[in-house]
Formats: structure tokens, sequence, C-alpha cells
């Protein structure tokens, strides 16, 4: 699988797995189908892919926050 960047190019997924974040509140969130890339130099978490696991997140005063919609 290929990902094209911002600038046009295009690299590859090294590998696809599960990540595990550790927030502020030192609760655990592990995220399914993570792409590994190695061009990258940093790590990046589009918003949609956490809705898609569950989560709400709400951006105010510059903070943001991130709720399992379970809780």
């Amino acid at each position: 699988m290929h990902i094209e960047l911002g600038d046009d190019r295009r690299d590859n997924t090294i590998g696809i797995g599960t990540v595990a974040l550790h927030r502020e509140s030192r609760s655990l969130v592990r995220l399914k189908d993570v792409m590994f890339i190695l061009c990258l130099k940093k790590n990046l978490i589009v918003v949609v892919f956490l809705e898609d696991h569950g989560y709400d997140v709400i951006f105010g005063k510059g903070n943001e926050f991130l709720r399992h919609i379970a809780t």
C-alpha cells in the first residue's frame, strides 16, 4: 500500500498494527490498523480515524480533549 504525501511524493507503508498511547490522565488508548510510514518524521493521528474508532475529539481554547463515546 502506498501513501501520497502533501508534496506529491509517494511512500510505501512499512506495516500496519496496533499502537498504544498514554494520555495525560494515565489511561491507555489503543488504536488498531495504524500505518507506519518510514519517511514521516512526526507521528500523525487523523481526527476522522479517532472518530471511526469510537472517540469524540473536542478542540477549544488551545486544548484538545479525547473521550471514548462509551464513557
